[in-house]
């Protein structure tokens, strides 16, 4: 099974080009390490959606997004990103809201820093 889901906050607003809603989200990890300090990893995603969204999106809303892995090449490089079909989810989250089906986990609490910087895609 190819699946993903991410839940974080968006780094861009998104860009249509053509029948696709490409955006980048932010999702963050924390621990602790092992003098006891508490530490935090940020993950960007590529992310593509290829359906319509009953809403609009807007740079830093909190998303849950399910979709499936896909890896394409352009010139000699690489871009692993987060494919959303017909199949897919896209939902748009409140802070601090939680999400059932991942066992009603609370992943809204995080305030990820924007990427301004250009993500390829």
């Amino acid at each position: 099974m190819n699946r993903a889901e991410l839940i974080g906050r968006l780094g861009n607003d998104p860009d249509q080009k053509g029948k696709g809603l490409f955006f980048s989200v932010a999702t963050n990890e924390n621990y602790k390490d092992k003098d006891g300090n508490w530490q935090s990893i940020t993950e960007w995603h590529k992310v593509a959606v290829f359906k319509d969204l009953p809403f609009q999106l807007n740079k830093g809303d909190n998303v849950y997004i399910s979709g499936k892995i896909k890896t394409n090449k352009v010139e000699d490089k690489y871009y692993t990103s987060i494919v959303v079909d017909l199949k897919g989810v896209v939902e748009k989250l409140e802070p601090h809201q939680k999400r059932a089906s991942l066992g009603g986990a609370d992943f809204g609490g995080y305030e990820p820093e924007p990427n301004n910087e250009a993500v390829p895609f």
